[in-house]
Formats: C-alpha cells, sequence, structure tokens
C-alpha cells in the first residue's frame, strides 16, 4: 500500500470526487421568491390543517389547504422550469 492510499483511508469519512454545483443564491431573485413561496406554504399548510382538525371549520380549512397546494405548485414549478 502506497503512502497516498494510507493517508486517503485514515479517516472515517472521505471526500467525494465529485463536485458540487455552486450554491451561491445571494443575487438569485428566483431564488428569493421561492423561499418565499416555501414560507407562505408551510404557515398556511400548518393553519388549514389546524383549522381542518381542531375547529368546525373544515370546509374552510379545505380551502385553505388547496390554497397551500397551488402555492406549492407554482414553487415546484419555478424550480423545474426556471433552468
Amino acid at each position: 500500500m502506497t503512502q497516498k492510499n494510507k493517508q486517503d483511508h485514515l479517516g472515517y469519512a472521505v471526500r467525494p470526487k465529485h463536485r458540487l454545483r455552486n450554491t451561491d443564491h445571494k443575487g438569485n431573485v428566483i431564488f428569493k421568491i421561492r423561499n418565499i413561496l416555501n414560507i407562505i406554504f408551510i404557515v398556511t399548510a400548518i393553519v388549514g390543517a389546524c383549522l381542518y382538525t381542531m375547529s368546525s371549520y373544515q370546509s374552510i380549512g379545505s380551502f385553505v389547504l388547496i390554497f397551500a397546494v397551488t402555492v406549492k405548485i407554482t414553487e415546484v414549478s419555478l424550480r423545474i422550469f426556471h433552468k
């Protein structure tokens, strides 16, 4: 076994050979819009689930959940079609 092979196998975790994509999203407007849509989705999904399960306003909870799903579909379509 050579010296280089010994150094590669000393640690528990091995760095992958592939390169990661650039994840610098500081100037990306679409990334900011997607984050805002994700926050709206999470909040509306929680509110809709609470309304549906814990109150007598199940129809309003259903509409809130449908709205949350449409927000998520919008975010996913931005992610897919932006490339």
